[in-house]
């Protein structure tokens, strides 16, 4: 089995974006192709849609439709995926979890390639992204869950340890962190401020808690200087001096790729074994109370 690939859909400002599944887009202002009409039935209720720039949803339909194809679609930006060699084992909904991927650690993926052009990333633009995952608990490598990247800055990581490496330790294998760039948030469960490598701003070694096993809800957010994770809808861990902020969009042949359950391949892929669902990224820091609300929204359909 093997990847998904996105592969970039041009579009230019004033001409109509591509019919994914029966909805129509359109180029904005600001570049991104953003959905026409209603768009109610596009998002799990409730969700908060204001600033979503890419959403994927195993559980809709609009999204992955097992019964027709196994195309991965975002039905905000209109990019889509195409089968290269195979794909990940679709699960329909039962008592361990939604509808959802299944992916072997080996050579599964989901990449949308050259993203940042039409997803309109620009200097210094805030970003909050929120994946839900179920990995496994046997997995004991770098297990990449999110990423933005394409082998060049930004680089933009949501994974789980795997317990080697300079900002790591052994005995800390399956602990959820993020990074931008090398500047890194881990999961503590406590709030608590987090510094370079993982140590808290008390200069003690973060606590390990470990992520696999279970549907969890991992949230990234950066604006300014500022790095926060939350767990569940609840602050783990927080940066206030990331001394790193996105670059201009790349050149579309060479843009930043965005990775679900892998990343692109610089040295390795970091394929993960695991399962996922849910994917939503906004170009603008949500609030503690709009990351809480939108995990309530989504967390009964994991039995939380």
């Amino acid at each position: 089995m093997s990847e998904f690939r996105i592969d970039q859909i041009k579009n230019q400002a004033g001409i109509s974006g591509p019919n994914v599944a029966g909805i129509t887009t359109f180029t904005g202002t600001s570049g991104i192709v953003m959905p026409s009409g209603t768009t109610a039935g596009r998002f799990a209720k409730d969700f908060i849609s204001d600033g979503l720039v890419f959403y994927v949803d195993i559980s809709l339909k609009e999204c992955y439709n097992p019964g027709i194809s196994s195309t991965v679609y975002d039905p905000i930006s209109g990019i889509t995926d195409d089968e290269v060699t195979g794909s990940p084992t679709f699960s329909a909904a039962d008592n361990d979890g939604p509808d959802r991927l299944v992916f072997d650690g080996e050579d599964d993926g989901i990449l949308f390639d050259r993203c940042d052009p039409i997803l309109g990333f620009g200097p210094g633009n805030p970003l909050t992204i929120s994946v839900w995952a179920k990995i496994d608990k046997e997995e004991d490598g770098t297990a990449t869950i999110f990423s933005i990247q394409r082998c060049n800055n930004p680089g933009f990581q949501i994974w789980v340890d795997g317990g080697s490496g300079a900002f790591r330790a052994a005995d800390y294998i399956g602990r959820i962190a993020f990074r931008m760039s090398n500047w890194f948030v881990v999961d503590t469960r406590t709030g608590e401020e987090q510094v370079l490598n993982g140590q808290m701003a008390s200069g003690k070694e973060a606590p390990y808690v470990d992520g696999r096993g279970y549907w969890v809800n991992i949230v990234a957010v950066y604006y300014g200087t500022n790095a926060q994770l939350y767990i569940n809808g609840k602050l783990s861990g927080f940066h206030k001096n990331v001394a790193y902020s996105w670059t201009a969009p790349t050149n579309p042949t060479s843009g930043s790729s965005i990775g679900i359950m892998r990343r692109f391949p610089c040295g390795n892929s970091g394929f993960t074994n695991g399962e996922f669902n849910h994917c939503a990224m906004y170009r603008r820091a949500l609030s503690s109370q709009e990351i809480l609300h939108n995990y309530n929204v989504l967390k009964g359909r994991f039995g939380l």
